[in-house]
């Protein structure tokens, strides 16, 4: 089950992925998207590292991944740049869970920035009684 988290609330997202979801709201390009995943059941840094980041670069959509193992560690990460109108964080996950017919890697948390569009601030017009009048 994946759920998604925006300011603390948390809902359903896709019955089909069994992950936590959070998501995080950020000024800055809307056509972007950014997750960081928590992966468990990496063993390595050459094959693991090197197929999920070959395997998700692959990807229609998919701009930049930047795999992170350290050995002896129980969760590594994949921080993925994507574009968000043509690939959503389920077919991220999803690629990342069908390596290897499914039996390797499983994704336990996915942490989503959310790109919106920055707001255009109108200057106040002096002595509209909004600003400051300088003299």
């Amino acid at each position: 089950m994946l759920t998604a988290c925006n300011n603390g609330e948390k809902g359903t997202v896709s019955p089909a992925i069994d992950a936590e979801v959070v998501v995080f709201k950020a000024q800055g390009n809307p056509n972007e998207g950014l997750v960081q995943l928590s992966i468990e059941g990496m063993m390595c840094e050459v094959a693991c590292a090197g197929k999920i980041n070959k395997e998700l670069r692959s990807m229609d959509g998919v701009s930049d991944v930047e795999v992170a193992y350290e050995d002896g560690r129980e969760t590594d990460f994949a921080k993925v740049k994507y574009d968000p109108s043509k690939v959503q964080v389920e077919d991220i996950i999803q690629t990342l869970q069908t390596i290897a017919d499914g039996g390797l890697y499983h994704v336990s948390k996915a942490e989503i920035t959310k790109y919106e569009a920055e707001k255009k601030q109108t200057p106040n017009k002096a002595g509209s009684g909004d600003g400051v009048q300088l003299n």
